[in-house]
């Protein structure tokens, strides 16, 4: 998502726009998925939740 379009090169300044973002969506899966943890529902181990 964030290389240039050599696919090589990472782009530093798209990281940091993206950052907020990220985080923010990824908290949100991670208590998603421990909610669903604590209500039974059996979660795959690699998701180390």
């Amino acid at each position: 998502m964030n290389v240039e379009n050599d696919l090589e090169l990472i782009n530093r300044e798209l990281c940091n726009k993206t950052y907020d973002n990220f985080k923010t969506l990824h908290d949100f899966e991670i208590n998603r998925l421990k909610e669903m943890k604590i209500s039974g529902i059996n979660l795959i181990s690699s998701i180390g939740i």
